[in-house]
Parts: structure tokens; sequence; C-alpha cells
């Protein structure tokens, strides 16, 4: 302000009176424009950093020879993606509907467990009672075509070949080592969460039930095999959680309420906000046995960890087996306006006695392990090898061959005589071109092999070990 320019001076005589309804629609008019303002700089703030930039590359964005991507889809992936938490997944209305669907055990299909190929999916595991194993099909079963169709990962997987039309019968083409068969296996509704029968170990009977998800009526379904082995008076429990990786919480409850006493902590959700939610055993009948097991390994996660910890501590089941995969934090899930499905990850889970499995697992009380073919062994290679060949693919080749009882005298990648000749048995054995030279055709019934040396009963060892335990009661 300059020398010259003079202050207003404060007028210091009453104001006018105001009528009172005056005031407060100033009041008013003054909130209502405070409020728009917030709602309007808030959306202008949120349009700013992620609407302009994806309406601005929507609009102008050009690359010779490339599509526009999906802007929105590709904002929710990165969303995700930056969790880096690998439960937490957006589904389509599809995909979200097959997830609860094989988490609930109920599913249209012919019950196999499969891994996809370039050509054709490889067989892992035929359900039992399912009728793919009605069918014969067996581990290491390679399906190359349904009704004529070949398979093809990307154009015509197997999921749909063979569930488009319903329930009903399918004509499997199946490559077993050389042979090519034809099946005829029939499609329908299965509930496959768990299986069950009395088995013997020497003279010991012992009911024995493989549970391969926790879904809505597992509870229930459990129950139904534990009431039939009372009435043939079996008095040994195994309950097989193997591969088990998990499904719902109030399953996982229903389950541990058919062995835990009334009011014993069954387990604990902890969303981290202070807030525990505690889930404890009710007051129902009880089932009780004279010895009970759990077979365990590193598949066996989420709930059936929480059901393996509970009936360790409180119900006396020991475990028998490896280490448990170790995941202790859960999921819930929120359906979207477009009917996809968010899950994600609220909280974690801690056992009866307040430990946390995640990244950890559970120790078994008796530790087996069984010979596995590891998840990073690829179903197929690039080139063929032989004699001072070196690379993955060699070591790869190297350990699937001494799974099998081959002796290839290394492991380290280079394709040494010892390797060669191991090969040679390999491919005589099997009826294959005696070269010693490990050929695309040679590699893909190595690997069919290998699944079926290690699904079949005689080489699991897990499950031998607890046998020996029951043979000593």
């Amino acid at each position: 302000m300059s020398p010259s320019e003079k202050r207003p001076t404060k007028d210091l005589s009453p104001a006018p009176r105001r009528h009172p309804l005056a005031a407060r629609a100033a009041v008013c008019l003054a909130l209502i424009a405070t409020l728009c303002m917030g709602l309007w700089g808030g959306y202008a703030l949120r349009f700013t950093h992620t609407d302009q930039v994806q309406d601005e590359l929507q609009k102008n964005w050009a690359y010779p020879d490339r599509e526009k991507p999906d802007m929105q889809k590709a904002a929710l992936e990165g969303m995700i993606s930056a969790l880096d938490d690998p439960y937490t997944h957006l589904f389509t209305p599809s995909e979200g509907e097959a997830y609860n669907q094989s988490v609930d055990g109920a599913v249209l299909g012919i019950g196999l467990g499969y891994r996809p190929l370039e050509r054709g999916v490889l067989v892992i595991e035929a359900y039992r009672d399912g009728p793919a194993e009605k069918a014969g099909i067996l581990p290491g079963d390679i399906i190359t075509q349904v009704n004529g169709t070949d398979i093809t990962e990307e154009d015509a997987p197997v999921g749909e070949l063979l569930t488009d039309g319903g329930a009903g019968t399918r004509t499997l083409t199946v490559q077993r080592g050389q042979e090519l068969l034809t099946v005829e296996v029939e499609v329908k509704e299965l509930q496959n969460d768990l299986f069950y029968e009395v088995r013997t170990a020497g003279d010991k009977s012992f009911g024995y039930v493989q549970l391969t998800t926790f879904g809505s009526d597992t509870g229930e379904h459990l129950e139904e095999a534990l009431q039939d082995f009372k009435e043939q008076h079996i008095d040994i429990l195994v309950l097989d959680l193997r591969d088990n990786g998990g499904g719902y919480l109030t399953a996982a409850k229903q389950v541990l309420d058919l062995f835990v006493k009334k009011g014993e902590l069954l387990f604990t959700v902890d969303p981290g906000n202070g807030i525990d939610q505690k889930y404890r055993a009710t007051g129902r009948d009880k089932y009780t046995f004279a010895h009970s097991y759990l077979l365990v390994n590193g598949e066996t996660a989420s709930a059936s960890e929480i059901a393996a910890a509970a009936l360790s501590q409180l119900a006396d089941f020991q475990l028998v087996g490896t280490q448990t995969y170790g995941k202790g934090v859960v999921q819930r899930q929120k359906e979207l306006t477009d009917g996809s499905i968010l899950k994600y990850t609220y909280a974690r889970w801690l056992t009866p006695d307040g430990s946390c499995v995640e990244g950890q697992g559970l120790t078994p009380d008796i530790e087996v392990s069984n010979p596995q073919m590891g998840e990073d062994i690829p179903l197929r290679i690039e080139r063929d090898w032989q004699v001072d060949g070196v690379g993955d693919e060699v070591a790869y080749t190297q350990q699937l061959l001494a799974t099998l009882g081959y002796a290839p005298d290394r492991t380290d990648g280079y394709y040494s005589e010892a390797t060669r000749q191991a090969m040679q048995d390999f491919e005589r054995q099997h009826g294959l071109e005696p070269d010693g030279i490990c050929s695309h055709s040679d590699y893909r019934y190595l690997v069919a092999y290998t699944v079926l040396h290690i699904s079949s009963d005689e080489n699991d060892d897990q499950y031998r070990a607890l046998l020996e335990q029951i043979e000593q009661l």
C-alpha cells in the first residue's frame, strides 16, 4: 500500500437485523455450495489423475499395426498387480462361476486333473470313482481329441470341448505310450469334494477319506462317511488332505465341528483392525476314533491347513507327509455390477494356539516325502538333445530319468555318456528307437511315464509309511 492510500475505517454502527429465515437460507446455500465444490473438486481430481489419462489415450493414442487395448481392463489389472498379492483376482462372470463350482466340488465334467500341452492335455489324475477312471483313463495318458476335434489350449481347450452341449457321452482320442486309444466317457454333474472307503493295513481295517476341497456341502458329506465307518465298527480314521488347496472357512468349521468338543477355539480370523472373529466348536454330536491321521503335503493349503492345525492341536490327529503350503490369509468375494467377481485378501487366520502359518506351513509329526515331478519341469522341449549337449532341458531330462530309476549319473544339464545310456535304456524298455538321443517325442513319453510312476500307489511313500504306522497299532 502506498503512503497516499488510506486504510478504510471500520464501520462500528450496528448492522441491520436480518430475518431468521433469511439467515438460515443463507447458511443452507453456503453449505450446498461448499458440498458441491467438494464433490466437484474430488471428481475433478480423480478425473485429472485417472479418467483424463484414459480419455486422452482412448481418443488420440495411435500406433501403426497395433490395436488399442481395453483401458479400463488394463487399469483394473494394474491395481491388482500393484498389490503383489497372488490370492487377489478379478474374475469374469464365467470365470467366477467356474471358480466357485470348483471350490464347491460340484462341476460338469469327467473327473480329471490335467496339465495342458501344446496339443492335447497330459492326465495328472483320474479322480476315484469318476467317469474318467471308470473309462480306464490313467495318469500319464495324453488326450489329444474330443469327438474328433483337436485339443489346443488357446482355441479349443479341453474343458470347453467336454462340457459344450451339457451332459452326455464323449469320444476321446488317448495316446498311451505308442498306443492310440479310443475311449468313450460320460460327462455328467460331479460331486467330487470327497471319496471314502474302508481299507486294510495288515489285519487292521481303517476308514479312508480323500478330501479334495472344502465346499458348501463337504461337512455333510464327511459326516455321511463317518457314520458309515461307525456302523462298520471302524476305530481308525485317515483323512487325506494332500493337494487340497482349501475352500470355504465355513466348510472348515463344519468339518472341525464333527470332531472337536464344545467351546474349543477352532481358529481366529484377524482382519488387522483389532476386531478378531473367533470360531468355536458347537455342542453337536462328535465322532471319535481310537487313532486318527492326516496325510498332508506341500499343496495342502488354506482351509486344509485350518483343519489340519485344529485337528492336530485339539483332536489328537497325527500329521503324516511333508510341510504344508503355508497360506495363512483368507479371501472374500464381491460381485461387481457387470457380474464379474473380485476375490481379495482381507484377513489372516490363526491356529487354536495363536500361530500364523503364512509362509511357514505346518510340520508333520511323521515326515515322509514322495517322488515328484517339479512344477518347473516343462512338458515339452524345444530341440533334440544328445551327447555333449548342455542346457536346462538336458537337466530336466536327467531329473525325469532319475525319478524313473534310470542312472544318468548327473542332473546338471550336461548330456553325458551315462545320460545317453540311461536314455537308451528308457527307449528300449518302452519300444522307442534306442538311439540314446532325447527327441521331442521321447521327452513327451518320459514326462508321461514319470506322471504315471509318481501317481501309482506302489510309489506313494507317504501312504506306505502310514500303513506301517497302522500295522504297528
